[in-house]
């Protein structure tokens, strides 16, 4: 692969190197970084595989579900927003997960606030973390 050069251009964006630290080392470029947002209107309530390659970003209804990941690769990044529907759910993640002290975070029951759960990839384990009741 060829080192990219400040003003090139990867699936017609420009690449800017301008400002950049030197001491970032090469500007070969490794991985990919799959940024996409999410449709408008939210995946139905329910069990659900997140294909990490579809997107890293999901919007989602609230409701009892049993989740889990498929093609999370090393290092990335996905985030999963879930609409309130105004009563009390619970989500299963995947075993592999490692939270933090308090545990696995209990879903928002009240309605019109969003639970927002982000995943990391980091040495083939995936560490989870909760923001709820956002308003």
């Amino acid at each position: 692969m060829a080192d990219l050069k400040n003003g090139s251009t990867v699936g017609g964006r420009r690449i800017v190197t301008e400002g950049m630290p030197a001491n970032l080392g090469s500007t070969r470029v490794y991985g990919y970084a799959n940024v996409i947002s999410p449709t408008q209107s939210p995946r139905a309530a329910g069990n659900e595989t997140f294909d990490c390659l579809e997107q890293n970003i999901f919007y989602k209804s609230g409701g009892t579900a049993t989740l889990d990941f498929a093609n999370f690769n090393e290092g990335q990044v996905i985030n999963i927003v879930f609409a309130s529907t105004g009563s009390a759910y619970t989500l299963t993640w995947p075993s592999e997960v490692k939270w933090n002290i308090l545990g696995v975070p209990t879903p928002t029951p009240d309605a019109n606030v969003w639970d927002v759960y982000t995943f990391i990839k980091i040495g083939g384990m995936i560490f989870g973390t909760g923001s709820l009741a956002m308003s």
